[in-house]
């Protein structure tokens, strides 16, 4: 399960105030993870909505990512850039 501490998880919120624009940025970012860390398998759970999914008009999905080696969630950290319309934010759990 590598869940902490046994592991190391990381958590990714992406927002923008169009929803559609935070869906597709999300799911491409979880996609791109997979790819990109294949060799390291990571697990990517997500995107979802986040707990409380739309704040003052900007919608909120997440991705969680878990593996045993903290430096491989630097590495995706890493390529966690903004993208159009959309804030990505990633912190390590």
């Amino acid at each position: 399960m590598h869940y902490p501490p046994a592991g190391c998880m990381m958590s990714i919120r992406v927002t923008s105030d169009e929803e559609a624009a935070a869906e597709d940025f999300a799911c491409e970012l979880a996609a791109e993870i997979r790819e990109r860390f294949a060799r390291e398998e990571p697990t990517v759970i997500g995107p979802s909505d986040a707990g409380v999914a739309k704040v003052q008009d900007v919608y909120r999905k997440m991705i969680y990512v878990k593996h045993e080696e903290r430096q491989v969630l630097l590495d995706i950290r890493a390529i966690c850039l903004d993208g159009l319309n959309c804030a990505v934010q990633a912190d390590l759990l």
